[in-house]
């Protein structure tokens, strides 16, 4: 009886090793197959980050910030001086400060954004509005609303001009 055990027992060992090869040989045709899925898929990826790349360097840049208060970027410093956008906002301010009247800031920059957005620019400043626009690939849309920022840039200057904030603050 214990020739037939010990021989069980090695039949045993022995269907062990061979279950566990046989599983271990398959989990590493498994994992080949795996692998080369997650370099097929990190190649699209690739692929992927590089078109949206090409089309973020397409676009034009922003003459605007997204900080708060709003501000203008490089470029829309650049366009603000080429086309002289601080002398009309300075032109322009008394019709601000009235409609103005009242406002928090927040409805300052709104109604300096729908001024410059809605305004008929004289004839030079619109010409220089447009070329600015095509020099930076940008639309004369762009371009207005950069004029809304320059004209609610000094929102502290407007604020105590309107009487909404006490002048040493």
């Amino acid at each position: 009886m214990n020739i037939n055990i010990g021989i069980v027992e090695i039949i045993a060992i022995i269907g062990a090793f061979g279950a566990f090869g046989a599983v271990t040989w398959k989990f590493g045709k498994w994992q080949q197959k795996v692998d080369g899925g997650l370099d097929q898929t990190m190649d699209s990826i690739k692929g992927i980050n590089s078109g949206i790349i090409e089309i973020l360097d397409r676009l034009p840049g922003s003459p605007i910030k997204s900080d708060s208060p709003l501000q203008l970027t490089e470029m829309g410093v650049e366009i603000s001086r080429e086309i002289g956008a601080k002398e009309w906002a300075e032109s322009e301010s008394t019709l601000l400060m009235e409609m103005a009247e009242g406002k928090d800031p927040f409805e300052i920059q709104a109604i300096a954004f729908d001024h410059a957005g809605s305004f008929e620019p004289p004839e030079e400043l619109f010409k220089k509005m447009k070329a600015s626009a095509y020099d930076k690939g940008l639309g004369l849309e762009r371009v207005r609303r950069m004029l809304g920022v320059d004209e609610g840039q000094d929102r502290q200057k407007l604020l105590v001009g309107i009487g909404a904030m006490p002048p040493d603050q």
